[in-house]
């Protein structure tokens, strides 16, 4: 899957996890985040198929950020059911974040990115 067809899904994993249209690219402005659950999603980093000087392929480490009020199982069973039905495998760690009473779970997986 592409980039760009999973930037075109945020919404539906959204909708998956009860955070209907609750989600942007890299950060909410400041002070205008919502009330959680909601999802932030971005590329980290490039890890390109190159070959004699020329790039065949762009890939990028795709990192999607659930976040909830407190770890909730329901959530992050949706999430995970939404990844396998997009025929997706992310790689997940989590944490909680004290500091701003808030779970976070992290997703990240490599797509192609299609410009």
């Amino acid at each position: 899957m592409t980039y760009t067809e999973l930037a075109d899904k945020m919404s539906d994993l959204s909708k998956a996890i009860g955070a209907t249209d609750k989600y942007v690219y890299y950060q909410w402005p400041v002070g205008l985040a919502p009330d959680p659950p909601y999802i932030v999603y971005y590329i980290t980093s490039r890890s390109d198929f190159k070959a004699d000087n020329i790039n065949y392929v762009k890939l990028g480490d795709l990192v999607v950020e659930m976040y909830t009020a407190t770890k909730d199982p329901q959530a992050e069973s949706l999430a995970e059911a939404w990844f396998e039905s997009e025929e997706l495998a992310p790689d997940i760690e989590e944490t909680d974040i004290s500091s701003e009473s808030m779970y976070e779970v992290i997703y990240t997986m490599e797509v192609v990115i299609d410009g």
